[in-house]
């Protein structure tokens, strides 16, 4: 989403489990999207608080492989960014995760290549009583999350719908939810 000062670019990836980016453009000039500066979101880790992280143009391959570069520089992986847009009322900018069913395996294969993963799925893995790599935490249905520019957070603004315990049996989905 472009911001109103047509300089600033919020951008989301829908990437991998854990691999997604969340990433900034700011333009040299308002209106020219031909060169600026690219940055990818960072949280401090157990904390919904961030920095951005800015790519540097030393290597074309930093900008064609950015998600390499972006690993080995302990950015926050996201789960599938799918949808981004700025709200004018309150200057938060929104965006969505898909969600992915058990992404633990996919989330354990970010870490290892160096992602840092967002405080909300830990908060989520604590309530379900599993760790955030275990085949056990589920993610059914996503979120919408919010990032607010004035304190660098990013926080799950609203989850996508309730667990079902499906119990080997199909069990309709609630009437309202979001999912995938």
């Amino acid at each position: 989403c472009v911001l109103p000062d047509n300089k600033t670019v919020y951008l989301g990836e829908d990437g991998s489990s854990g691999e997604s980016l969340f990433s900034k453009f700011v333009a040299d000039e308002a209106g020219d999207f031909t060169s600026g500066t690219l940055y990818v979101y960072k949280q401090t880790e157990g904390q919904y608080t961030g920095e951005w992280v800015e790519v540097t143009d030393e290597s074309i391959e930093n900008m064609v492989g950015i998600r390499a570069w972006a690993a080995q520089n302990g950015v926050t992986g996201f789960n599938r960014i799918e949808w981004v847009a700025y709200n004018k009322t309150d200057g938060k900018i929104y965006f969505t995760e898909t969600g992915r069913d058990y992404p633990g395996s996919r989330l354990e294969g970010a870490m290892e290549k160096g992602f840092k993963l967002t405080k909300h799925y830990y908060d989520r893995a604590e309530e379900q009583g599993v760790e955030i790599t275990s085949a056990e935490y589920w993610d059914l249905y996503g979120r919408v999350c919010v990032y607010d520019p004035a304190d660098n957070s990013v926080r799950s603004f609203l989850e996508g719908g309730p667990y079902i315990d499906m119990g080997g049996e199909y069990v309709e989905y609630p009437d309202k939810h979001l999912s995938n």
